[in-house]
């Protein structure tokens, strides 16, 4: 609809191949409108099973014990019992586990998401920014 608006410029002598050019960008775009109803199919279709494998994954990381300071490198943790604080009597209270794969005198913790915030998979809308961070290769 927005190409019929620049159709009485055709009408003027001094745009001779305007008509060609209208119409090689009416078909484009109706191309690409199909790429991109493609490309939502997919960035909808890994937003879910990204939630369902990576959700709250990206938050978690192995901190120290006795100064809650984040381990340097970084290591994302897994944590192999969500409830082990009730389990063992520890007052560790909610967000911290005993049993994770973190090494001695570390233990898993909630920190946040990387990248400000943005990069997880704990809801679709980011999910979705994640995901077109990945098809971008823009992770700033």
């Amino acid at each position: 609809k927005l190409f019929r608006l620049l159709k009485p410029l055709i009408s003027f002598a001094f745009f001779n191949g305007l008509e060609a050019i209208l119409k090689t960008m009416e078909v484009g775009t109706i191309a690409l409108g199909t790429v991109v109803y493609l490309m939502i199919f997919f960035f909808v279709l890994f937003g879910v099973v990204g939630m369902e494998l990576f959700a709250g994954s990206y938050s978690r990381k192995c901190v120290w014990a006795d100064t809650g300071e984040v381990r340097v490198p970084d290591r994302y943790c897994k944590r192999f019992h969500e409830n082990d604080y009730e389990k063992t009597g520890l007052p560790l209270g909610p967000g911290i586990n005993v049993e994770s794969n973190c090494g001695p005198m570390q233990v898993c913790m909630d920190v946040g998401a990387p990248n400000f915030g943005f990069s997880h998979y704990d809801n679709m809308a980011a999910a979705m920014i994640t995901i077109f961070q990945s098809f971008s290769t823009d992770s700033q």
